[in-house]
């Protein structure tokens, strides 16, 4: 009678835990390196924006203002644009599910020493069942059924 009650408890035990879902979505920051460019205040962080859900991600980025995209943990480290940018429009950008989107993110250090320990920030403001939007002022607010979510990325130290 005791083993049948400690089965049922071993049982029930098993099968009512929570598995951990993992989030929706992963950005992560694979690399840095320098740039080219002889200033050493300019750096490169290879990143990638994973979908883990089961659902297809899309969602607005901007093809030249990455500074109100992207954002950065340490105030001394901002975000720059690409060089060479002619028109800035926003850019649809779709992931499926288990896919992953990749940028490289130039950024800029104010001081030479505070490259130390930092996070990437993504502003991801989704486009489901709308397919466009009036402003800029969205990056800066839910708007017009636009749902804004910033996902941060690992901690990256030098």
């Amino acid at each position: 009678m005791n083993k049948l009650i400690l089965i049922i408890i071993a049982s029930f035990t098993l099968f009512s835990c929570e598995t951990n879902n993992p989030e929706p979505y992963s950005f992560k920051i694979e690399s840095i390196r320098d740039s080219l460019s002889e200033d050493y205040k300019l750096f490169i962080a290879t990143t990638s924006l994973t979908n883990n859900s089961k659902d297809t991600l899309k969602f607005v980025t901007m093809s030249c203002m990455w500074d109100i995209i992207y954002s950065t943990s340490n105030p001394c480290i901002s975000v720059r644009g690409p060089e060479a940018c002619f028109k800035n429009i926003p850019l649809l950008i779709t992931i499926a599910p288990t896919k992953s989107f990749h940028r490289d993110i130039i950024l800029f250090m104010h001081h030479h020493k505070d490259r130390e320990g930092f996070k990437l920030g993504i502003n991801i403001i989704k486009m489901d069942n709308l397919s466009y939007f009036t402003g800029l002022e969205v990056f800066s607010k839910p708007h017009n059924g636009l749902e804004n979510e910033i996902v941060w990325s690992n901690s990256m130290a030098e």
